[in-house]
Parts: structure tokens; C-alpha cells; sequence
């Protein structure tokens, strides 16, 4: 037991003794500040700072979006108010739709009526082919004069053209209605 008494003495010992040699190292190094000169000093005071401050300025928003709707037109019912946050897709006005209605209803119409001429006009057709191959069968037999032959001939010629113009009326009239249901939604 005396050797481990002596062991723990010098332990003890050489603690104080390392941890005493750290202590000065490091007051020596607090003592060597350095002064600084030309800096105005202020006494800190405590005192009453109001919550309002008062100024002159601009106020603008972070964001701006600018508003346009496609369609002229009256507007009957405003869904948002100034100040309000409002989404991409979000219906802020209702326009009337009336008129646009009305155009939807026009183009059917056009529509209709080019799919009647486009009918006509491929019977007309029909009608003018087969004569046409009839009086070739009668023109190579001698049956037929030459003019008669190129009256129906030309007369054919004709009735496809008029096909031809019907079929790009209704091709006008289903663009001119797609337009009209677009401007409707």
C-alpha cells in the first residue's frame, strides 16, 4: 500500500505542476493587448426608442401581374377583390358570353349548310361520271356527236371543280366554328 501512496502522491503532483505551467502561458498571452486609437467611444444609456417611425416613400409590390382577357365584353360578375391572392388558372371576372354564343351557333350553321352543298355537289357529280361514261361508250360507237361528247365531258369537269369548292366551304366552316367554341371557353 506505501507504493501506491507514493504512486498517487506523484501523480497529484505532477498534475499541479503541468496544469500550473499552462496557466501561466496563457496570462501571458492576455496581457499583451493592443491599443487602438482614432475610434470615438459612446456610453451605452438606456432610453425609450418609439415603435412608429415615420418616412417619406414609395410603396411597391414584391410582384405585379398584368390582367387582359382575350375577349372584349361586359363584365357580369368580379370573383376577387383588390388585395386578394390569386392562383395561375384562376377565374377572377366572367365576361358575357352571349355574343360568343351566338357566333358558335352561326358557325354550326355555316357548317350544316357546307355539308348539304358538299352532298349536292357529289351527286352532281355521281350524276355527271356516269353520263360521262355513258356517252364515251356512245361516242366510240359513233352514236354521239363530238360537242355532245364534250358537253359532258366539260359538264363533269364542272361538277368536280364545284365538289372540289364545297368540300373546302366545309373545311371553312369547321375551322370558323373550332375558332367560335375556343372564343366561347
Amino acid at each position: 500500500m506505501k507504493n501506491t501512496g507514493l504512486r498517487l502522491d506523484s501523480l497529484i503532483i505532477a498534475a499541479v505542476l503541468g496544469l500550473s505551467s499552462c496557466s501561466t502561458e496563457h496570462q501571458a498571452k492576455v496581457s499583451s493587448t493592443e491599443t487602438v486609437q482614432g475610434v470615438s467611444v459612446l456610453a451605452v444609456k438606456q432610453s425609450n426608442i418609439p415603435d412608429v417611425l415615420e418616412a417619406a416613400g414609395t410603396v411597391r409590390a414584391e410582384q405585379t401581374s398584368d390582367l387582359a382577357s382575350q375577349m372584349m365584353g361586359n363584365i357580369v360578375e368580379i370573383r376577387v377583390h383588390e388585395g386578394d391572392r390569386v392562383h395561375g388558372g384562376q377565374v377572377l371576372a366572367v365576361i358575357d358570353d352571349s355574343q360568343p354564343r351566338a357566333a358558335v351557333d352561326r358557325a354550326r350553321a355555316a357548317e350544316l349548310a357546307a355539308q348539304q352543298q358538299l352532298v349536292a355537289a357529289n351527286s352532281d357529280l355521281a350524276l355527271a361520271e356516269s353520263t360521262l361514261k355513258r356517252d364515251r361508250y356512245l361516242y366510240e360507237q359513233k352514236v354521239v356527236s363530238q360537242q355532245e361528247f364534250d358537253e359532258v365531258n366539260t359538264r363533269q369537269q364542272t361538277f368536280l371543280a364545284r365538289r372540289d369548292i364545297a368540300q373546302a366551304g366545309q373545311d371553312q366552316a369547321r375551322a370558323a366554328l373550332n375558332e367560335a367554341m375556343t372564343s366561347l371557353d
